[in-house]
């Protein structure tokens, strides 16, 4: 029995609720038959209607093959995780990059979308800078690969200008992920332009997020900027996952003493008066703009992703 007459015998399998075949209803994900075996793939997370066809398929084909297997294909939903900060300056990118990194290190499959269209960092900071995104034979954007992370930039095209309208930039944005081709993902994270205005907003109104991570500095500046961050998030209905310090202290090489240049304990101010996770302090470090080959700076990242992975 070939491909096309087990196809025409699953037809004949009415799903009663529906009153429609399996086919009709589009149950069917893939099919592998042998001369001896069929393996057929159910695209359903209902656990009733998986159990009705495991139990049906067997029954009218077991004159046919004597390895008959029914499993289900769990169809998995990227969760989309938006960074940002509320201000420029903090090393949000730096951030994005590092966390997207550790995740993929982690096992997980990562895409990351620079969505800062003004001024796209990303490039520089996986060293793609020179890269261009090319296009398949379906005019699907192909993401860049590197580290394990799929990267998608505005500075890694020649089309997309310096100078837009916010809504022409939530457009760009929105673009790039219709037109990417991601593959199956775990994780897209997004890593969003400074500040806390139309852009963000529309992003948070736009696209299914599952949660929101912040960055600031010890400065008091950046606590009024992701302060109104916050605000924009809870009023989008947005679920914040924890704020990040950046360059919260400074560690002197030669004498391993502590500087706190920027201040010191007002982000566990901003996450008491909020409810929110305080998920690390990152050091002020002159190599933290690239991706992190030090061992503790990898696991400073790592400790940040399993918190993370925790909410989940």
């Amino acid at each position: 029995m070939d491909e096309q007459q087990v196809i025409k015998k699953l037809e004949a399998i009415i799903y009663p609720k529906l009153a429609k075949n399996i086919l009709e209803l589009k149950l069917i994900n893939s099919l592998h038959v042998t001369a001896k075996s069929l393996h057929v793939s159910i695209n359903t997370d209902n656990k009733e209607t998986f159990n009705f066809i495991a139990r049906e398929i067997p029954k009218i084909f077991k004159s046919n093959f004597r390895d008959i297997e029914v499993e289900k294909k769990i169809k998995k939903d990227k969760k989309i995780i938006v960074i940002s900060s509320g201000k420029g300056g903090v090393g949000k990118s730096t951030v994005s990059t590092n966390f997207t990194v550790a995740l993929a290190q982690e096992g997980y499959k990562v895409g990351l979308l620079d969505a800062d269209v003004f001024r796209p960092s990303i490039p520089r900071l996986f060293g793609i800078e020179n890269e261009k995104l090319q296009r398949n034979d379906k005019n699907k954007i192909l993401p860049h690969e590197k580290f394990g992370v799929k990267i998608i930039s505005a500075g890694l095209t020649n089309d997309t200008p310096l100078v837009l309208k916010n809504s022409v930039a939530i457009s760009t944005i929105i673009q790039f992920l219709k037109d990417a081709e991601w593959g199956e993902l775990d994780f897209l994270i997004i890593d969003m332009p400074s500040g806390s205005g139309e852009i963000e907003l529309g992003i948070a109104e736009e696209l299914p997020l599952f949660g929101a991570l912040l960055v600031t500095t010890p400065h008091i500046l950046s606590h009024n900027d992701v302060s109104r961050s916050i605000m924009m998030f809870k009023d989008a209905h947005v679920k914040i996952l924890g704020v990040v310090e950046n360059m919260s202290y400074f560690m002197a090489p030669d004498t391993n003493k502590r500087y706190d240049i920027f201040g010191k304990d007002g982000v566990e101010k901003i996450c008491e008066k909020y409810n929110l996770n305080l998920l690390s302090k990152l050091p002020l470090d002159m190599k933290i703009k690239d991706i992190s080959n030090d061992e503790k700076r990898k696991e400073n990242y790592l400790i940040i992703a399993k918190k993370i992975l925790e909410e989940i």
